[in-house]
């Protein structure tokens, strides 16, 4: 609780039962209420100096943090620009009378550095999406609260326009809802089950629910051959094996597209490209000086070994690739097929890269 003023009347002792819930006061009101430390009416009392104190703590190991990642890709942009030098030393050995295949090599060269080779270009190739935050699909991770490394994750969807801001869902199903469980490694769906979900002030769904919400709950949902999830205290449920687990996450989805509700990168420009340099090593097999194509390609930096630096979000990204389909290494058309990857992002990582493997 955070007062403005002086000590209030509240009638004798009303605190005692929240369990060292804690009274934020002003300095200049501290007097009113007794002194930093002590307890009043079962609260105990801070002044606001000493949350600035502890937010000024956190901002410097954070700014560390930051600091630190931006060290270590500063290394990394150092290392990759020592590559790019070699290769350049290994292209300026081809011979002048080889011209024909020079100039092929200097196209292949070209296409690897819009790729990698040119600070910025990676960034300028992908496909700017923004997210659309719609309230119907949660994430929830359960932890058991005598031990941390025990989680039960469940996902939690509405029907479209069902969700309010703020949540009020109050001991009752919502019609449509589908909650999905993972416990001990198997999946179970329940239809309709009754939940809580609820908010004094509206929130902000972008972010995790954990710290916005007053309430959020499951009663008598079963999960078959093992017993009940029944709420037993806030954000607190009982699960069958007797343990009690605390919501340590709520987290919506995000929708971008009417394909994927995780799709956060668009990498097609990137199919033309390596397209063209699929082209381009057919042209060297045929023309390449009676080089084959292993020895054309020692005398320049495969183009896939690059790598495109990806900002994490909201604990993952997804990574999609469009497939193509060529007779002749020349014409290329979509299949229409796509591969998708879900990275689950670690925490304390700060920027992440996809590199295309042989």
């Amino acid at each position: 609780m955070t007062f403005l003023g002086s000590a209030p009347d509240v009638g004798i002792d009303p605190f005692n039962q929240v369990g060292g819930a804690i009274a934020t006061v002003t300095a200049a009101k501290l007097s009113s209420f007794g002194s930093e430390g002590e307890s009043w009416n079962g609260l105990t009392l801070r002044t606001l100096d000493q949350v600035v104190a502890e937010l000024e703590e956190q901002l410097v190991k954070v700014t560390a943090e930051r600091d630190a990642a931006i060290s270590e890709k500063d290394a990394a942009i150092s290392e990759r620009d020592a590559v790019i030098s070699e290769r350049d030393a290994a292209i300026s050995e081809i011979t002048e009378t080889e011209v024909e295949r020079d100039a092929v090599l200097a196209d292949v060269k070209l296409a690897y550095d819009e790729v990698v080779g040119r600070e910025g270009a990676a960034e300028e190739d992908l496909v700017e999406v923004t997210p659309t935050f719609m309230a119907n699909t949660f994430d929830l991770l359960w932890t058991n609260s005598e031990d941390n490394q025990d989680t039960i994750s469940m996902v939690m969807e509405f029907p479209e326009d069902t969700v309010t801001n703020p949540p009020s869902i109050a001991f009752e199903s919502v019609k449509g809802s589908v909650l999905t469980i993972n416990y001990k490694g198997s999946i179970t769906t329940v239809n309709e089950p009754d939940i809580v979900f609820r908010s004094i002030e509206e929130v902000d769904f972008s972010q995790d629910l954990i710290d916005q919400l007053s309430d959020f709950n499951l009663f008598s949902v079963s999960i078959p051959d093992e017993g009940l999830f029944n709420g037993i205290a806030p954000f607190t449920v009982e699960a069958p094996n007797g343990s009690r687990y605390e919501l340590t996450s709520m987290k919506m989805k995000m929708n971008v597209n009417d394909e994927s509700k995780y799709s956060f990168l668009e990498l097609e420009p990137f199919t033309e490209i390596f397209s063209s340099l699929s082209s381009k090593i057919a042209e060297l097999e045929q023309g390449g000086g009676g080089q084959n194509l292993e020895q054309v390609l020692e005398q320049v930096t495969d183009a896939r070994a690059g790598s495109v630096v990806i900002n994490s979000s909201n604990g993952e990204a997804i990574i999609s690739f469009n497939i193509e389909e060529s007779e002749d290494l020349n014409t290329w058309q979509a299949t229409g097929e796509k591969i998708t990857k879900t990275v689950q992002l670690k925490d304390g990582k700060k920027f992440y890269r996809f590199a295309l493997d042989k």
